[in-house]
């Protein structure tokens, strides 16, 4: 199809949905109405499963959470997963395809600490007594996202609608499912999808039906303690720290506009929930970070 044949299509689609929306305005010469309504609703569903150990000399922590969470709109819309905005996805019908997963939903959500004491068990004590293990380990599954099409949506901008337009799924996709290795291959055909016809059309999809790359994270840390001269209770702790320690990345979803030229690749990565540097903006701390540590106890 040529480029000049592509845009007459496009353009086509795009007058279809407008005049869709013509013809169902609930009050023809208003161009734009705020509605405000009070029947969305949001359902969870979860398991969660705690494992503790403790002992004189190790203490672990283990927990698991198998969960579902659906709702029309996440967060206030804020999050960019695609189709979620202050615009339901269908404007006179809100639950027909913005009920879907929720942008937090997490199926399988992972995570587990342990320190480890390692008893004296002969030398000298100066180099073998008091040293401590320890560390972090994070898994969970990926965040969902809808497929969108940027090209339609910014045309409908024109007509007052300014949601986010989803794309038809014309054939079932392979997997719904996004891994790593869509940073060189993508992971979603656009031939699975085509341009939207209407609301409610029979390919349009629900909200948050694609799920993107999971996500893992372990940091360590190694610690040796010295005993005080002439002290009952104060020592001296020094060691190292390592964030990401397996210095893995993490991808984030990938692009889910089919008028992209990169559509279903992955471009960036995400940061990790703990590092060196806190939880605030403008750190970069996706990669292995290393710190030492000095600490004092009395």
């Amino acid at each position: 199809m040529s480029a000049t044949t592509a845009t007459t299509s496009r353009s086509r689609i795009t007058a279809s949905i407008c005049l869709d929306l013509a013809a169902r305005l609930p009050i023809p010469p208003f161009g734009e109405i705020t509605e405000i309504q009070s029947n969305a609703v949001s359902n969870y569903n979860g398991l969660i499963a705690t494992v503790k150990h403790q002992s004189k000399y190790s203490t672990a922590l283990f927990n698991y959470a198998w969960s579902h969470a659906l709702d029309e709109i996440s967060n206030g819309g804020i999050l960019p997963f695609g189709g979620n905005s202050y615009y339901p996805v269908d404007p006179f019908n809100l639950r027909l395809q913005n009920y879907g997963n929720g942008d937090y939903d997490l199926r399988q959500n992972m995570n587990a600490s342990y320190i480890l004491t390692v008893p004296y068990f002969r030398g000298p004590r100066f180099l073998t007594d008091r040293w401590q293990i320890g560390g972090t380990i994070f898994w969970h599954s990926g965040f969902p996202f809808s497929v969108t099409d940027g090209d339609v949506s910014g045309a409908l901008g024109g007509q007052n609608y300014g949601g986010s337009v989803l794309a038809d799924v014309v054939t079932n996709p392979s997997s719904h499912q996004c891994g790593k290795s869509a940073t060189t291959t993508p992971c979603l055909d656009v031939a699975d999808f085509a341009d939207p016809t209407g609301f409610g059309d029979p390919g349009y999809q629900r909200r948050n039906q694609f799920t993107g790359p999971g996500y893992f994270n372990s940091d360590f840390n190694l610690l040796k303690g010295f005993k005080i001269p002439s002290s009952e209770t104060a020592s001296f702790q020094v060691g190292v720290q390592a964030y990401n320690v397996f210095n893995h990345p993490n991808f984030a979803n990938p692009i889910y506009d089919i008028s992209s030229p990169v559509f279903g690749q992955v471009f960036s990565t995400v940061s990790v929930p703990t590092s060196v540097f806190g939880s605030f903006l403008g750190g970069d701390a996706s990669p292995r970070i290393l710190q030492l540590k000095a600490k004092f106890q009395f």
